[in-house]
């Protein structure tokens, strides 16, 4: 067994180390969140219902890994509805996201990827969730951002197609 004294230089060492990570000269280039509005933005939820959405975030995972999320109004005042695909860059492109600390920014203006999996979730008018989210894995899939638009679309496992797109 430990001492108190290993065991908060144990802590140290673990907390200098997080702290490394989040000196600016450390950080992640690719990990963080885009976030805008848009007009121009559809999608078709998993009970085949299209609507229309305003938000989009792209949120970098890791190098290769987005997370491309289209949230929209529900059914009832304050109620919101959000489709999410996870999609992998295709081998030979690089990240659309440049990030410091968090904050992203689109700079690439073609990106394509091939999605993994697809999420939906419900949130009533006080954020709070309605049920549990439902996902499901890609049989087949991919995300495209070109001339300022995102399009995904996936052949989920059950059958089912989902897509959206919005202007950028």
């Amino acid at each position: 067994m430990a001492s108190r004294r290993q065991r908060s230089h144990w802590i140290a060492l673990g907390v200098m180390t997080s702290l490394l990570h989040l000196q600016p000269g450390h950080a992640e280039p690719f990990v963080g969140r885009f976030e805008t509005t848009s007009n121009g933005c559809r999608y078709t939820l998993s009970d085949g219902k299209s609507g229309g959405c305003r938000v989009v975030q792209i949120a970098g995972r890791s190098a290769m890994v987005l997370g491309v999320q289209f949230i929209g109004r529900g059914p009832v005042r304050g109620s919101s509805r959000s489709l999410t695909f996870v999609a992998k860059t295709e081998s030979g492109q690089s990240s659309p996201l440049s990030c410091h600390l968090g904050r992203c920014r689109l700079t690439g203006t073609n990106w394509s990827g091939t999605v993994t999996s697809v999420s939906e979730a419900a949130f009533d008018a006080d954020g709070i969730a309605e049920g549990i989210p439902k996902a499901w894995p890609s049989r087949q899939g991919h995300c495209k951002l070109e001339a300022q638009q995102i399009y995904c679309r996936v052949d989920v496992v059950t059958g089912k197609q989902l897509h959206a797109q919005a202007r950028l």
